[in-house]
């Protein structure tokens, strides 16, 4: 009897031990008794105010391995490659997860609540390949909220087969852009495919893939996030170093999400600020209108007046954009800097821009806050009195300002 119940003992100790063990490699961290909690949240610029309810989701017990070497294209991924070696680590995993359409991540190692908001940030902006994966994200605590993160659940907004469809229009795409700029210099490169996404691409917060690559360049609708993100993608795709970065905009109170995303990539050995979203001054029944080019190639001092950078970026570390060769209005001579005769300056761009039948589109950018104003509110007239000088003909005027980036859109043709 006394040796019946010493096995038994003996058993029932072995099968506790090895209970511990597993609940160690299942969890990756320490666990606790206390309730698990659950919130979704997103790295997608910002969380709209109503959220879809979604199912609980459960850290799966077996794991795949993942190596940061794996992940597509790293050499590209300017924020991913400046991460500290636990998240590189930690993003391997979800990066891996991700691109195979598993929607339970586990971490090799516990994370906090800003890191795992670092990794899903990376993932939803440094990876524009991932065009299936959602900002959206699941974290799965190891006890209550604000205890270590061991693991995190995706969503996604394609199955497998119609990401590869649209992968396929994708690769597509960007044979024939390679095709076009095979030959082209980067700043002809940088400026075609800054046309070809602004033509081709309406803006749209709320399509189905407004967010994504896909969204704006084959269904043409897109987000300021899907925007960047394609131009990222495309100059990334032709050899030329881009990143995205995002943070809070205070200019549009109606905006679904309350961040903004934009552009910054190096051309010729230079870093720029490039904001295509807030260059498109179109409606949606002027679908003619050119692109102002306001935050074409800017520096840091000019981006600042107006953009936040998210501290996700910040802390990792942006690079510095401090010159203006390449900027468009610069270099186009079509800058109207301080101090100089606002009139005689703008009739000397309206001559470079004159023809018979009006006057070609002209963006037109000023220095200075005053002069914009002034130019602002005279431009019509003083426009009217340069045309009067060379024709006859009526003409049909129409003006596009932008505070933001201190421009104006001119057109001008024959009625």
């Amino acid at each position: 009897m006394k040796r019946t119940s010493l096995s038994l003992l003996l058993a029932v100790a072995l099968t506790l031990q090895l209970t511990a063990v597993v609940s160690i490699v299942f969890s990756g961290c320490t666990t606790s008794p206390e309730t698990e909690s659950s919130v979704v949240v997103s790295a997608v610029q910002s969380v709209p105010e109503s959220q879809p309810e979604s199912s609980e989701v459960s850290i799966e017990e077996s794991k795949p391995e993942y190596d940061i070497d794996d992940i597509d294209e790293l050499e590209t991924k300017y924020f991913v490659k400046k991460l500290p070696e636990k998240l590189q680590k930690c993003f391997a995993v979800l990066y891996g997860c991700a691109k195979d359409h598993n929607d339970k991540v586990t971490f090799p190692e516990c994370v906090t609540d800003d890191e795992l908001l670092t990794l899903m940030f990376l993932l939803n902006y440094d990876c524009p390949e991932l065009i299936h994966v959602s900002g959206d994200y699941h974290p799965e605590y190891s006890g209550k909220k604000q205890t270590p993160i061991e693991g995190v659940g995706l969503f996604f907004t394609m199955d497998e087969n119609k990401q590869k469809e649209a992968n396929e229009q994708l690769d597509e795409y960007i044979e024939t852009m390679r095709t076009h700029t095979k030959d082209m210099s980067e700043p002809e490169i940088e400026k075609y495919v800054y046309d070809s996404i602004f033509y081709g691409c309406t803006y749209n917060e709320g399509h189905e893939y407004a967010g994504s690559v896909y969204g704006a360049l084959i269904c043409g609708q897109a987000r300021c996030e899907g925007l960047c993100k394609s131009f990222m993608w495309c100059m990334r795709k032709l050899g030329i170093e881009c990143m995205c970065v995002s943070g809070p905009q205070n200019w549009n109170s109606n905006a679904m999400y309350s961040d903004h995303s934009w552009d910054i990539v190096r051309i010729n050995g230079e870093y720029y600020h490039l904001d295509l979203t807030l260059d498109d001054v179109r409606t949606s029944d002027e679908i003619k209108t050119e692109p102002n080019y306001g935050f074409y190639n800017v520096d840091d001092d000019t981006i600042l007046q107006n953009h936040s950078i998210n501290t996700v970026f910040s802390e990792i570390g942006v690079p510095k954009c401090d010159s203006t060769d390449y900027n468009y209005h610069v270099m186009n001579n079509l800058l109207i800097r301080k101090g100089e005769n606002l009139r005689q300056r703008l009739n000397e761009i309206l001559g470079q821009h004159f023809r018979e039948s009006g006057i070609d589109p002209v963006s037109i950018k000023c220095e200075d806050e005053n002069d914009y104003i002034t130019l602002g509110s005279e431009s019509n007239i003083w426009i009217r009195e340069f045309l009067a000088e060379y024709s006859t003909a009526d003409f049909k005027i129409n003006t596009y300002t932008t505070e933001l980036s201190r421009t104006l859109l001119i057109q001008a043709e024959m009625k």
